[in-house]
């Protein structure tokens, strides 16, 4: 019974209000706050609205498997291309430029990035055993192929037209075959 009583009595004096409403969001003033000023100074905007810190445009893109949210000058490490070290590549899989959504992809859109470098990720050990009556083991080590990007520019449309190479990945790029000294056409197969 004491319990009770003093539970009550708790959440009574938890209850004051110490110069803050209880019924308004966490963190809000009172409603005694001076007429004019903004209820919610940390959400940055006027009453009632949030107003993101940073403003500049980014993307969602995809590449390798992934999606990306990038901002123009942003570093990224994505899945090994079919580029060198100081190309200029653009990704066309776009799925969302600021406040366009795709459906899937917004049509025209790009996102154009330099090469910095192709890198290797951290080493991943792979290690099976087999418990109990087998007793074998394996260790494999293993260091994914990455490529490190800087996004230099982000297109809301005309990116078909801007004349950059596009991101391939390294195991989708077209193998050419070495030229052979001596090789001849091909002969065409004679019926008679």
């Amino acid at each position: 019974m004491l319990d009770r009583a003093r539970n009550r009595r708790h959440m009574a004096l938890s209850r004051v209000t110490r110069g803050r409403d209880h019924t308004a969001p966490t963190g809000a003033r009172s409603s005694k706050a001076p007429a004019g000023t903004n209820a919610f100074p940390e959400w940055g905007g006027a009453e009632g609205t949030r107003k993101r810190k940073d403003d500049t445009m980014f993307a969602v893109m995809k590449t390798g498997g992934k999606q990306y949210r990038v901002r123009q000058g942003d570093v990224l490490r994505v899945e090994k291309l079919a580029a060198a070290a100081g190309e200029k590549v653009q990704f066309n899989e776009v799925l969302m430029v600021g406040a366009t959504v795709g459906a899937p992809l917004v049509d025209g859109a790009g996102v154009q990035a330099e090469v910095i470098d192709q890198i290797k990720g951290e080493k991943l050990i792979h290690f099976v055993k087999r418990r109990r009556k087998h007793g074998s083991q394996r260790k494999k080590g293993h260091r994914q192929q990455l490529t490190l990007l800087r996004v230099t520019d982000i297109l809301e449309s005309g990116a078909d037209a801007s004349g950059v190479k596009a991101a391939v990945g390294a195991g989708s790029a077209p193998v050419e075959a070495p030229a052979t000294a001596g090789a001849t056409a091909p002969v065409e197969a004679q019926t008679e």
